[in-house]
């Protein structure tokens, strides 16, 4: 993408810049060969999305993690994800959980999608710790009920 000069980095011409339209960014090139192509197939940022579902849907950009995921489901048990808030660990959840419940249509054209055995479907329940539990009593009631609204949809 652009002209590299001595410093390595694209020429100030074809930096991306960040536009807000609504409450979603696009990306516009400055510039008029190539800014003009990448214009005319630009792609929504996922800005807010949390739904893996969404994101392929809608087209937007997705970075492929597939192969890390491929490695977290077959080199490990246990893992406690500890990253900031707005880094990505809801989303992440949620492709784990499309990819064992075998959303197959959702992964084509990523990494993770020939290497997945797409006829086995597993079973995902997901808790959410959402929220300020001041007392262990209100934490034990949200997860219960969170249990009890997935042992009714499971019928």
């Amino acid at each position: 993408m652009g002209d590299r000069g001595k410093s390595g980095r694209a020429s100030a011409e074809m930096m991306p810049c960040v536009v807000w339209l609504g409450c979603r960014r696009e990306i516009e090139y400055d510039g008029i060969e190539s800014g003009m192509e990448h214009l005319m197939n630009r792609r929504l940022l996922p800005i807010g999305i949390q739904d893996f579902r969404t994101m392929r849907e809608q087209d937007c950009y997705y970075v492929d993690k597939t192969p890390l995921v491929r490695r977290l489901v077959d080199e490990g048990r246990f893992y406690f994800l500890s990253r900031p808030r707005r880094f990505g660990k809801s989303l992440l959840l949620d492709t784990l959980r499309s990819l064992f419940e075998g959303h197959e249509e959702l992964f084509r054209g990523l990494d993770i999608h020939g290497h997945w055995d797409w006829s086995v479907r597993h079973p995902v329940v997901r808790l959410s710790f959402d929220g300020k539990y001041s007392d262990p009593v209100d934490l034990e009631r949200s997860i219960l009920n969170q249990l009890s609204l997935i042992e009714h949809a499971a019928g």
